[in-house]
């Protein structure tokens, strides 16, 4: 009875997580820090983790880092121009290019992101966090959240 209570508290105390997030994940979220994975791109900063250990698969996004969309302009208001999905798949493409067959590390797990149907990562390769090697070479720009809520402007894209 005293379970069912807490289990129930959990739901009242966290109802938006409790409707996208099993109580597992709220318990003990997956993709914990030094997990190794290996990882499908759906864009240039997000896509499905794979754990090596249990094959169970998660979607993730890069923790505070932007990269341009791919979905076609017509559809979606986040994706501002051609010349910007142009540059998301150029983006995919590397992020595709540089982890494929690779064993990565979750370096940490901030919770789900501020769509919550994807859980907020840092992505390590062979030490470094992949945005950084995205963003040297202009696939990624820096877009720091606190708790989901943007600190600053979304990055442009278009008009570069």
């Amino acid at each position: 009875m005293k379970q069912a209570l807490c289990l129930m508290s959990l739901f009242m105390a966290f109802p938006a997580q409790a409707q996208s997030s099993s109580i597992q994940d709220l318990l003990i979220p997956p993709l914990q820090p030094g997990m190794r994975v290996t990882v499908e791109w759906a864009d240039g900063d997000s896509g499905w983790a794979r754990e090596l250990e249990s094959g169970e698969v998660h979607a993730f996004r890069i923790k505070d880092w932007d990269a341009p969309g791919t979905v076609p302009v017509s559809w979606n208001r986040e994706t501002k121009c051609a010349a910007e999905r142009n540059k998301g798949y150029k983006a995919k493409k590397f992020m595709e290019n540089m982890t494929e067959g690779q064993e990565l590390i979750i370096g940490e797990n901030y919770g789900r992101d501020r769509t919550g149907d994807r859980w907020a990562v840092d992505l390590m390769l062979e030490g470094r966090n992949v945005a950084l090697k995205a963003s040297e070479l202009g696939h990624m720009k820096h877009w720091p959240h606190d708790d989901n809520v943007p600190l600053s402007p979304k990055p442009v894209w278009c008009g570069e």
